[in-house]
């Protein structure tokens, strides 16, 4: 019993330090600061242990993602730093956003039969493959610096914060009900720079 209660507590440390990354990361992504990249590399390398320790495979394995997705941020942001001194945010057509979540609800789809064999799939499943999908999509956004990124994430980390609070992972599901609050600022953010950018035109 008390070697539980000592790795739950151990979990619940890297937990902590892995939130506190965590949200530096999207303050620091909101206001464009390249150093976001490291903490997200931090956070999502610790988050990447705690899912797996928690049964949450599909987010152990986004968390991983995220690790390899920091580094190629930095590389990005930085190669974009020293080509242009300008801010390069930009936007994309609703029509090819609509296409995108089409291709994602199906691939959400997919990945729970694959990942549900001979079970019925239940809430948890959906939410747990879908954060996961859409993450790895909107991840993309961000080093690509794609302003709507921000709306995407609302919605991600709203469906977070209802699947984290089901496993007890609460420090977790206060980092995602900050994310929530700081994509509305990360939307504002870029929009107010996509407005003020010369090569921010909407791509058809």
């Amino acid at each position: 019993m008390d070697n539980i209660m000592s790795e739950i507590s151990a979990l619940s440390v890297l937990e902590m330090i892995a939130s506190v990354a965590a949200f530096a990361y999207v303050w620091l992504a909101a206001r464009q600061n390249i150093w976001c990249w490291p903490c997200a590399l931090l956070s999502s390398s610790l988050f990447t242990w705690v899912f797996w320790e928690t049964a949450l495979p599909h987010q152990s394995w986004l968390n991983f993602y995220y690790v390899i997705m920091a580094v190629y941020g930095w590389l990005s942001w930085n190669k974009v730093a020293q080509e242009s001194t300008s801010t390069t945010v930009k936007r994309i057509a609703l029509k090819w956003h609509g296409l995108a979540i089409v291709v994602l609800i199906v691939l959400t789809q997919g990945l729970v039969i694959i990942t549900t064999p001979g079970q019925e799939a239940n809430v948890n499943h959906y939410l747990d493959a879908s954060i996961a999908v859409f993450s790895v999509y909107t991840t993309y956004l961000v080093t690509q610096k794609v302003v709507e990124n921000w709306v995407y994430w609302l919605v991600i980390n709203s469906a977070a914060v209802y699947l984290y609070a089901g496993f007890g992972l609460y420090f977790t599901t206060l980092l995602y009900i900050g994310y929530c609050i700081m994509s509305v600022y990360g939307l504002k953010t870029w929009l107010k720079s996509a407005k003020s950018a010369p090569n921010a035109a909407l791509q058809q």
